[in-house]
């Protein structure tokens, strides 16, 4: 590998040198003296960006490996993962909707979509992340379901423990997602009078969230610095923009079809088309408004939406 610099015209000798491939053969694998070394790992991650649980798991597959690189060390914790998420998701559309069938519908449809494919293959934390959210949210779940339950095992709760600290370790949005689901859970069961479970759920959540800053205290600085998730890159936009962005990147990660964060002219294409079918409709109707088969149609159409709206209000 020849590494090669040119500054005001001028080449400097260290620069024009060849380099040993072994160079590069050192930073992507672990050597026998790195092995299990998880105090590099963890002072890495606090250097960086994200938490210190994913690189723990690569470094302790790839010091069973020293001086080998393979993408499959990083694959295999994905694979893991992409399936635990695939259970549980079967699990929580089944407990939704009560319906198994619907629970394998609804696994099949997300396990096709781009975006389970990104998250298969991208090989960074965010499998892991999305495969514990949704363990979240089926215990969640788990919980709203024995609302009505005289007592609710302690196990429930300590699963949401375990998950939410291990969330939280694996990638700082996730305390952002622990703290909608806690701030909802807590005020349902405000309002319900379940006093006794909100501070339950609440200690619950809140203690898991704050242990997990005192086991990375970098989350702090990570999430709110400069350069973190609520960095000035960030804010200089409107709440609605930054909206608008976050859907347009949502719906093209999972459907590939993106839409536009910016101004365009939808509504007026569609505030004229609506103009030109009434302008059509409206006469046609007048023209044939003594014939049965319109009578019939119209019948037919109001019953079909007091069905829908029914169906909705019974969902």
């Amino acid at each position: 590998m020849n590494v090669f610099s040119e500054r005001d015209g001028q080449t400097p000798k260290n620069f024009d040198k060849w380099v040993s491939s072994s160079v590069l053969h050192d930073y992507i694998t672990i050597d026998k003296s790195e092995t299990f070394d998880y105090v590099s790992v963890y002072q890495n991650s606090a250097d960086d960006y994200h938490p210190f649980l994913y690189f723990i798991l690569l470094h302790f597959i790839c010091s069973i490996f020293p001086g080998t690189f393979s993408m499959w060390y990083a694959y295999v914790i994905n694979i893991i993962f992409f399936i635990i998420q695939q259970i549980f998701l079967f699990k929580l559309i089944r407990s939704l909707t009560g319906n198994s069938h619907w629970g394998i519908i609804g696994t099949f449809f997300f396990g096709l979509t781009t975006g389970s494919e990104n998250i298969l293959f991208f090989l960074r934390m965010y499998c892991p992340a999305t495969a514990l959210s949704v363990v979240l949210f089926y215990y969640l779940t788990e919980l709203y379901n024995k609302r009505n339950d005289s007592k609710i095992s302690k196990s429930l709760f300590i699963k949401l423990f375990i998950t939410t600290l291990a969330g939280c370790l694996l990638l700082h949005e996730f305390i952002i997602l622990a703290f909608i689901a806690a701030l909802l859970y807590g005020l349902y069961y405000l309002f319900t009078k379940h006093v006794k479970y909100a501070f339950i759920f609440g200690g619950t959540m809140i203690s898991s969230a704050l242990l997990s800053i005192g086991i990375f205290p970098s989350t702090i600085p990570h999430l709110f610095g400069s350069t973190g998730t609520f960095g000035g890159h960030v804010k200089k936009y409107s709440f609605m923009f930054q909206f608008k962005i976050y859907w347009s990147y949502i719906t093209n990660e999972l459907f590939g079809i993106a839409t536009s964060p910016w101004h365009t002219m939808t509504s007026v294409y569609v505030f004229y088309a609506i103009i030109i079918f009434l302008f059509l409709f409206i006469p046609f109707c007048f023209i044939f408004r003594h014939e049965k088969w319109l009578h019939t149609f119209f019948k037919k159409l109001k019953n079909g939406f007091l069905q829908f709206f029914k169906e909705v209000q019974t969902f």
